[in-house]
């Protein structure tokens, strides 16, 4: 038997599971916990239309179709992602 996934629960694995942060006061960044109304709307909407991502990458990458992805941002063909900035 399964157990409903509470709030506290998501908001651990969300945790656990990426990074986050927040914005200071002088606009630095700091580790930070998933905001709350981030856990309360996913558990209000759980299925929602995401991709899946497979990869993200700091680097141009190979798509399956042998064509050579350079801009930042999903490739939803295959499912690849990079967050390199162009030269």
């Amino acid at each position: 038997m399964t157990e409903p996934l509470t709030e506290a629960a998501l908001k651990l694995h969300l945790a656990q599971k990426a990074d986050w942060f927040s914005r200071t006061d002088k606009g630095d960044q700091k580790p930070a916990y998933p905001p709350k109304e981030c856990v309360q709307a996913m558990l209000a909407f759980p299925d929602p239309p995401v991709p899946t991502v497979h990869r993200i990458t700091a680097v141009p990458l190979m798509a399956r179709d042998a064509t050579l992805i350079q801009t930042r941002g999903l490739h939803r063909p295959d499912g690849s992602g990079t967050n390199q900035t162009a030269p």
